[in-house]
């Protein structure tokens, strides 16, 4: 029954090679056929020189030979420059299906992340994210290299030692008892290495946690003046660090034992060979074809250590994969690309509850917003404002009710297509690393003179004007903090705005950071284009709520309309 699981273990860990085999069966196959054919060739070949040796010590020198030891010795360079050929071949084939392998995982596993949806992506950090991909290169070169290759060679242990029986008999035991030795310690300290792979990872994310924390606050950590505290958490977090120790030491332990597996491969069959040498049993030319013969079974015998102690990481990077790989997908078998949509919205019978917060936000909500109309939300921070706006945006799904676009429910409609008319601005707005004019039409250069336009009637082209490169000014991770909070927010308005395809704006407080000045030129704006766009707008501000077709604020679980 023991066995039965270990079978059944071995089978789940075969999957992703199964999953690559069945996407191109042709080319996995005759990769395969390869490296089966090429090692067949190398470890054949392997056998000119103990053969060579043998003829040389039993024929070459008692007879004085030279002419059969020049060709002999030809024999074995060619040999040897085949063998060469062969492993420079298969090493090319197998880094080449390893990167085939790590492709089409990794975009696999990227995927997944990207599809995932929101509410189920904030309920894991960051650091556990890095985790799933970095498993990738735990095990890239494990199902079609090294493991591969190393099981292939497997059967050759038992032709070197099936020749070592032809030539000197009983002597095979003295390398088949250093190979059970080695073999009963790898999987013994291989058995160790498992307890503390499960930890490594859970450690590994807290590292990459605390790492991504720093990074991403860096500015607020030294405005606080936290170094000091930051230190303190750092050398807390790496004395947990230390539990990872044990996996060096076996690792350590491992290399050892395979260093010396040779050695005592060596010092075993001479020990043994030499009494038969002495009783005269064997000659001494077949001792020294054995104790190459003895030394090749090392070669393979430590791929297939590797292999067995590589297995125990691989269990651990499976099941992480496995689990990125059953990631829920916001992405449904059968969905309808939004086209031609107008910008007609409508709630019915919607029912939310904030699985974060633990309340019920939304009971029984019904609204209708036809194509073009300016819709003010006034209502206090968590009463669910920024809640609804993402139901809009698909960000959030309703626990009951439906939400449609031109008369398509957002569960029938591919999520990408739904934020290409549909765009959200959060009130803080974030700027990509690029220029002020790639911000501006989001990388789209055909719409420059538009975004331009825009710019101008937002007032953000004076505030650019005085930057050093004007609208070519590069805007990196560091310098985008340098820049105020509304010019970042205006920016992100006019590339929504130069957008043609977005139809509906979601606006959560985004005039919050905004001068009097900018904000008059931003309400003047929306009386200009008031009819173009859908607009919901999330503010507190008089000049925002004068200017709505209808206002509404959120109380009791419902919108509720304000009159003017």
């Amino acid at each position: 029954m023991h066995l039965f699981k270990k079978i059944i273990k071995l089978s789940q860990l075969s999957e992703p090679f199964r999953i690559i085999a069945d996407s191109n069966p042709g080319q996995i196959r005759q990769i395969v056929i390869f490296i089966l054919l090429a090692s067949l060739a190398i470890n054949l070949l392997s056998l000119a020189f103990p053969i060579t040796l043998l003829q040389i010590y039993n024929r070459v020198i008692p007879g004085y030979a030279i002419s059969t030891l020049i060709v002999l010795f030809l024999f074995v360079i060619v040999a040897m420059l085949l063998e060469l050929v062969l492993k420079i071949l298969r090493s090319t084939l197998t880094l080449w299906s390893d990167a085939k392998f790590e492709h089409y995982f990794g975009f696999k596993i990227i995927n997944a992340i990207l599809n995932l949806p929101l509410e189920i992506y904030h309920k894991q950090t960051i650091g556990t994210y890095l985790e799933h991909a970095r498993q990738l290169t735990r095990i890239r070169n494990f199902y079609t290299g090294q493991a591969l290759t190393a099981f292939l060679n497997v059967p050759f242990i038992l032709i070197f030692l099936g020749l070592i029986i032809f030539l000197a008999g009983w002597l095979v035991l003295a390398p088949l008892l250093i190979i059970v030795i080695f073999l009963f310690i790898t999987m013994y300290l291989a058995g160790h290495l498992k307890k503390y792979y499960d930890k490594e990872i859970l450690l590994d994310e807290h590292v990459n946690n605390f790492l991504i924390d720093i990074f991403a606050n860096i500015h607020t950590l030294k405005a606080l003046a936290l170094e000091m505290q930051i230190n303190r958490r750092f050398e807390r977090l790496y004395r947990y660090q230390l539990k990872k120790q044990p996996i060096f030491l076996y690792q350590h332990y491992l290399q050892i034992s395979k260093l010396m597996s040779s050695q005592f491969m060596m010092i075993a069959t001479v020990a043994a060979g030499a009494p038969f040498v002495i009783a005269g049993n064997i000659t001494v030319g077949v001792l020294a074809a054995c104790i190459i013969l003895s030394s090749r079974c090392i070669q393979p015998l430590n791929e297939v250590f590797n292999v067995w102690i590589r297995l125990q990481v691989i269990k651990v990077a499976h099941k992480q994969l496995n689990t990125a790989f059953k990631l829920p997908s916001e992405t449904q078998k059968v969905q309808h690309i939004l086209e031609n949509f107008q910008g007609a919205i409508e709630l019915k019978n919607i029912e939310l509850y904030s699985e974060t917060t633990q309340q019920l936000l939304f009971r029984d909500l019904n609204l209708t917003i036809k194509s073009g109309q300016f819709i003010a939300i006034n209502a206090l921070s968590g009463a669910g404002r920024t809640a609804f706006l993402n139901l809009i945006i698909d960000n959030t799904k309703p626990t009951q009710g439906t939400v449609t676009l031109d008369n398509y429910s957002l569960e029938d409609l591919v999520p990408d297509s739904i934020r290409n008319h549909v765009r959200y601005l959060s009130p803080q707005s974030e700027i990509y690393q690029g220029t002020i004019i790639e911000n501006l039409t989001l990388f789209d250069l055909s719409k420059i003179k538009v975004a331009k336009k825009i710019a101008e009637e937002l007032g953000l082209s004076e505030y650019i004007q005085t930057l050093s490169n004007g609208y070519d000014t590069y805007i990196d991770t560091q310098s985008a903090h340098l820049l105020p909070q509304g010019i970042k927010q205006l920016v992100k308005l006019a590339s929504a705005f130069a957008d043609s395809n977005c139809k509906v704006l979601l606006l959560d407080a985004v005039n919050n950071g905004l001068d009097g000045e900018f904000e008059e030129k931003l309400i003047n704006f929306f009386k200009k284009i008031k009819g173009q766009k859908t607009i919901l707008f999330v503010s507190d501000k008089p000049s925002v709520l004068q200017m709505a077709d209808e206002t509404y604020t959120i109380t009791h679980y419902q919108l509720l309309r304000v009159e003017h």
